[in-house]
C-alpha cells in the first residue's frame, strides 16, 4: 500500500491486481468507490514509488511474474501512470528479470536494490546498470539513496556512503544476472554512536522531496527494546551535505563522495516521552514540514505514532527530545492486529489498514494537521 504524494491517491496491491484509488482531498468528501486504474498480474508486489522528473506523473516499483509462471522467479517491472488524468493506465516502461527478494528503492530513472550481498543500480531508461558487493550489510539491510549516492549500514554498525559507478550496458532483455560486478568502495563511512545492535532502520528525505528542495536529512534508528540502559542512543539524525571538488563535481573524484552525512543531534528514545513505552518497529520517510522533521512508525503494539524533530541546524552531538503523537484513535484496540499504513504530513493524511482479525483488508483514513503550533 502506497499513498501518493498529496495524500490524494492511492495503490494497493491483493489479489493479483495492484489498484489506483482517489481517495479525495479530505474525508469530508466522498470517496471514489471503484479503482481508477487497475493492473493485473500474477502474484503482484507494491516494492516503491516515486515521481518522474518532470514531476507530472507516477513511477511505481513492483515484482510480478510473467504470465502463468508461478514457478520460477518474478521480475521487477517499473510502470508510469498519470493518476489525473480521465482513466489512467499502467505503462511498462522498465522489466529485470529473476529478482525475488531484497530492498527497492526508486528514483525518477533508475532503482537501487539489494540482492545477494551485492547493491545493484538499474537504470531502466538507459537499459544500464551495474552492482557491487556489499559483505557486512544484513539480508533485508536498509538503503537510503540520495541523488547519486547509496546510503547503508553494516552490521557492525557502520554507515557508508557508495556514489553509483559508471552504468554498464545491459541486453534488451535483462536478468539479474545480466547486471555487471564493478569495484566500487565506499567513499566515506563512519560508525554509528552507542553500543552493538542488529538491527538499524534509515529513514531520510524521500525521492519525491528531494526534487523540491536541496536540504536532505537522514535518521539512522533502532528497537528501544535493544538497547543496554537508557543512556544509549536510539537514533542519530543526520544532515546530507553536497561536495564538490576545485570545480568537478565529486561524483567524478575518486576519492570525494558526493554526499556526507554530518551528525546533527542524537536521542535517547525515538519517541516523545508520552510514547516512551512503545517499541520501535518500522518507520516511514523523513518528511520536511516547515522548519520540523516529521516521520510515522509502528510500534510493538501495532499502534502508529508520529514523531516530529527539529531541524539540524549545525554539526552536532547533541541530545533531542522528540514529541510523539498516536495517529490510531486512543479507544481502537491496536494490539492484536497487524497493520499496513503509510503517511503525507504535507496534506495532513494518514492512511492504515487491518491485516487481519475481524476488521481484516478494512482501510481507514485519518486527516489531521502538524506539526501543532504549541511545540
Amino acid at each position: 500500500m502506497a499513498l501518493i504524494p498529496g495524500g490524494r491517491f492511492l495503490l494497493t496491491t491483493g489479489s493479483s491486481k495492484l489498484q489506483l484509488w482517489d481517495l479525495g482531498y479530505s474525508v469530508q468528501k466522498m470517496i471514489y468507490p471503484f479503482p481508477l486504474g487497475t493492473l493485473t498480474a500474477d502474484s503482484v508486489s507494491l516494492r516503491a514509488i516515486a515521481l518522474t522528473l518532470d514531476r507530472q506523473e507516477l513511477l511505481v516499483a513492483v515484482t510480478a511474474y510473467d504470465g502463468n509462471a508461478p514457478h520460477g522467479k518474478p521480475s521487477l517491472k517499473i510502470y508510469r501512470v498519470d493518476p489525473r488524468s480521465k482513466t489512467p493506465r499502467f505503462h511498462l516502461v522498465g522489466k529485470l528479470a529473476d529478482y525475488a527478494f531484497g530492498p527497492v528503492y526508486l528514483t525518477p530513472n533508475a532503482a537501487v536494490l539489494y540482492l545477494d550481498k551485492y547493491v545493484s543500480v538499474w537504470n531502466w531508461s538507459e537499459n544500464t546498470g551495474c552492482k557491487w558487493k556489499a559483505t557486512k550489510c544484513p539480508l533485508g539491510f536498509s538503503i537510503y539513496v540520495c541523488d547519486r549516492a547509496v546510503v547503508a549500514c553494516d552490521s557492525e554498525k557502520t554507515l557508508h556512503v557508495w556514489d553509483f559507478p559508471v552504468l554498464l550496458p545491459l541486453p534488451s532483455s535483462p536478468k539479474v544476472d545480466d547486471i555487471t560486478t564493478v569495484s566500487n568502495a565506499p567513499k566515506f563511512s563512519t560508525r554509528l554512536s552507542g553500543t552493538g545492535r542488529e538491527d538499524i532502520t534509515l529513514s531520510g528525505t524521500p525521492v519525491w522531496q528531494q526534487g523540491v528542495s536541496s536540504a536532505r536529512y537522514l535518521c539512522a534508528m533502532v528497537d528501544e527494546e535493544n538497547q543496554l540502559d537508557q543512556e544509549n542512543v536510539a537514533f542519530s539524525l543526520f544532515s546530507i551535505r553536497h561536495l564538490a571538488s576545485n570545480g568537478q563535481t565529486s561524483e567524478d573524484d575518486p576519492f570525494i563522495p558526493s554526499v556526507l552525512p554530518v551528525l546533527g543531534a542524537v536521542g535517547n528514545h525515538i519517541f516523545g516521552h508520552d510514547h516512551q513505552d512503545c517499541h520501535f518497529v518500522d518507520s516511514s520517510p523523513l518528511f520536511t514540514c516547515d522548519d520540523h522533521l516529521v516521520f510515522c512508525a509502528e510500534s510493538d503494539s501495532n499502534s502508529i505514532v508520529a514523531t516530529v524533530l527539529p531541524t539540524p541546524k549545525k554539526a552536532s552531538d547533541d541530545t533531542i527530545d522528540p514529541w510523539s503523537m498516536s495517529m490510531t484513535p486512543a479507544d481502537e484496540d491496536m494490539n492484536q492486529i497487524s497493520v499496513l499504513y503509510d503517511f503525507c504530513p504535507m496534506s495532513g493524511r494518514l492512511i492504515y489498514c487491518h491485516t487481519d482479525g475481524p476488521r481484516e483488508g478494512e482501510v481507514c483514513i485519518t486527516d489531521f494537521l502538524m506539526p501543532p503550533r504549541d511545540m
